[in-house]
């Protein structure tokens, strides 16, 4: 097929699969990069329903940034999300691990804090 494709969903404790993918998704579907396209069909393949999002950025092969119901959503590389405070330590071995498995691995953080992968 040639396309990417989410392939894992890794999460914080206290964050849900599906609100995760929803709000990346939410934000990604104003980003024409072939990743998000992967992180927008995979939630509607959940069937979840979009939010708007406002303040949409897309620094050039960093990531992604929006707010999305109030709270600032930022999708990228964990080298973005450091320089933006983003702590990514908690997830690290997680990411590592998909890494090694041939994954792009995509941080999300929300107001800051690192919720998933």
């Amino acid at each position: 097929e040639g396309k990417p494709k989410v392939v894992s969903i890794e999460t914080s404790p206290d964050f849900l699969e599906d609100d995760l993918l929803r709000l990346a998704a939410s934000v990604e579907r104003s980003s024409e990069h072939p990743l998000a396209d992967a992180i927008v069909r995979a939630a509607k393949e959940r069937d979840l329903t979009l939010a708007n999002v406002e303040e949409f950025d897309s620094p050039t092969g960093k990531g992604v940034t929006g707010k999305v119901e109030g709270k600032t959503i930022l999708l990228g590389n964990a080298a973005y999300l450091k320089s933006l405070g983003v702590q990514t330590q908690t997830l690290e071995p997680q990411a590592e691990n998909l890494r090694g498995e041939g994954a792009t691995v995509i941080n999300i953080a929300l107001d800051g804090k690192l919720v998933g992968l």
